[in-house]
């Protein structure tokens, strides 16, 4: 008869560290080994193997919803980073799963590839899912045991610094310019503002992903804006402009919550608004969910998220 005892069955929440911070999830946080591999063909058998020409991991999980000034620095860069940079620089930064089953994952060489969508409306925790990739470690043979990742066992460190006063469910304010209505307008149920940076993989024959670089990065924010008229929506969506004209504005989009101490006020710089609409129906609300974009100001950030400081 089959049989097995329960302690071998392994389950349970973790605490994630890195850049200095402490991260707990709102679900599960996922460890995923990611092998690039090619064939080997040959013609008379067809695909005889498979190999392996890189190797790194992804570590995802959805944040708690906790946001101060130190998780904000570390969860939102590429703001004002040059393309072409290199997201895991000279020097490993390390993220540590501790797990409580006692056992610590320390992943050597991280860096963020997701960025989270931010959610500002009080009926929602600020902050989607973030993605950590983790590559080899500097300067390490891929074959070393410890090139990615080191396992040991380390009592749970406990969960000191979680605070749930940290946990943010705001109403925000929009401004877009000087100009009624949109010097000051509210929404139906909130925003969520996009971040999504592309990169280049550096690869290295025989050790596969040494870097990333910075490639891209595209922002935007969505809403149902409420206030706006649909004259005034559909002059600012389609503009009596000539056909070639630059979306862009001079007016950045700024997303500003009530002014607490601590609250993170997001700026689309130069924001052109590119997708809108009307509905007519019964229940309906006549304007569409409505989109922003960020647009690029050479020596200037494409997107900022600060948090206000005391004064």
């Amino acid at each position: 008869m089959p049989q097995i005892t329960r302690a071998s069955i392994i389950s349970g929440p973790a605490k994630i560290t890195f850049g200095g911070q402490s991260f707990w999830s709102k679900g599960d946080v996922t460890v995923r080994p990611i092998n690039d591999r090619f064939n080997i063909d040959t013609a008379s058998f067809g695909k005889v193997d498979e190999r392996t020409s890189g190797r790194k991991f992804e570590i995802t999980f959805e944040p708690s919803g906790r946001f101060t000034a130190g998780l904000a620095a570390v969860l939102f860069p590429y703001g004002a980073a040059a393309i072409g940079s290199s997201i895991f620089t000279g020097t490993d930064a390390p993220l540590a799963i501790n797990g409580r089953d006692n056992l610590k994952l320390v992943f050597h060489a991280a860096a963020i590839t997701g960025i989270p969508q931010l959610r500002l409306g009080v009926t929602q925790t600020m902050m989607g899912p973030v993605t950590f990739t983790a590559i080899c470690k500097d300067n390490t043979d891929p074959s070393n045991a410890a090139a990615y990742y080191t396992a040991s066992s380390e009592t749970y460190p406990g969960d000191s610094g979680f605070a749930v006063a940290d946990i943010l469910t705001k109403f925000y304010s929009a401004a877009w310019g000087a100009s009624s209505p949109w010097a000051s307008f509210m929404t139906e149920g909130g925003w969520t503002v996009d971040i999504t940076p592309s990169f280049a993989e550096q690869r290295v024959d025989g050790i596969g992903v040494v870097d990333m670089t910075l490639a891209g990065i595209e922002v935007s924010a969505k809403c149902i804006p409420v206030g706006p008229t649909a004259a005034q929506i559909l002059s600012a969506v389609a503009p009596a402009a000539a056909l070639g004209t630059s979306l862009a504005t001079v007016n950045d989009l700024d997303l500003s919550p009530s002014g607490t101490v601590g609250d993170p006020f997001i700026t689309l710089s130069t924001a052109a608004m590119v997708n809108s609409g009307l509905t007519y129906g019964r229940e309906a609300k006549r304007i569409a969910e409505t989109e922003w974009i960020a647009t690029r100001v050479v020596g200037s950030p494409l997107f900022t998220v600060e948090v206000l400081a005391a004064e």
